[in-house]
């Protein structure tokens, strides 16, 4: 990495609907501190369905066009696999 490089880092909170997932555009200089902060930095598609593959299909294409180097997910804890109903005190097959 040359000096005066930048490293960008995309933030999600995902949500269960486009207007309840937010993203924010993070830039900084490794070693040197934070350059910028772009909050709604995905223009989420409110004409198609919210759904995971919809949702990954877009932080994807955005990661890709936009050179990101590292992407932080924040899901619902609303968002159950199938079948974890059954085993107490589980919401998500990570917990």
């Amino acid at each position: 990495m040359a000096a005066g490089d930048t490293v960008a880092v995309l933030g999600v909170d995902l949500g269960v609907r486009w207007e309840s997932t937010g993203s924010a555009l993070l830039s900084f200089r490794p070693g040197g501190g934070w350059v910028d902060a772009v909050p709604g930095a995905i223009p989420w598609p409110s004409e198609r369905e919210c759904t995971a593959a919809a949702v990954a299909g877009e932080i994807d294409g955005f990661a890709r066009s936009q050179g990101i180097t590292a992407i932080s997910l924040d899901g619902p804890q609303g968002w159950r696999a199938p079948g974890v109903q059954g085993r107490q005190g589980v919401g998500r097959w990570c917990e």
